[in-house]
Order: structure tokens, then sequence, then C-alpha cells
């Protein structure tokens, strides 16, 4: 959840969490796209993008998850953040 909208894919992780892990998307991903209007964030674009995933802290003491991506000819780099409640 984005704040207002839902995304999700089926996926699946190589590497272990917390040294790097490589997230791929094993099919499409989905979005509503109805509750929010557009801000030109593309999360799905991120994801079709294999980033590499890290979890930083402690479960439940504010825990942090990082989607990075290298640039490649087509597209720039990408670093997101994203803080448990």
């Amino acid at each position: 959840v984005d704040g207002c909208n839902n995304v999700g894919a089926p996926y699946a992780l190589r590497g272990a969490v917390s040294g790097g892990t490589v997230l791929s998307l094993t099919g499409p991903a989905f979005t509503t796209r109805v509750a929010c209007p557009e801000t030109g964030v593309n999360l799905i674009g991120l994801l079709d993008r294999a980033p590499t995933l890290t979890v930083q802290g402690a479960a439940g003491q504010g825990q942090t998850l990082t989607l990075t991506v290298d640039a490649t000819p087509d597209a720039p780099a990408e670093r997101w953040e994203f803080q448990a409640r």
C-alpha cells in the first residue's frame, strides 16, 4: 500500500534480505490507481527492474526497507526507502 493505492505482484527473492536481496517479479504487477491522483511515481516500473532489496533495523523497531536499482542506458538509478510505522 503506497498510502492510498494498493500495489502488488508475485515475486521471488534471491539472497539474504539483510545483505541485499534481489527482488524479481514472477508475474505481472497490478495497482488500484483509483484512490489517489496520479503523482508521477512509478512503483510498478521500479519493481519491473528487479531492484535490490535491503532491510535495516530490528523487527518491530523502526525498520527501513530500501529498493535500489542501478542506472541503465534506458533508465536512471533509483533508490526508494519505506519506513515501518
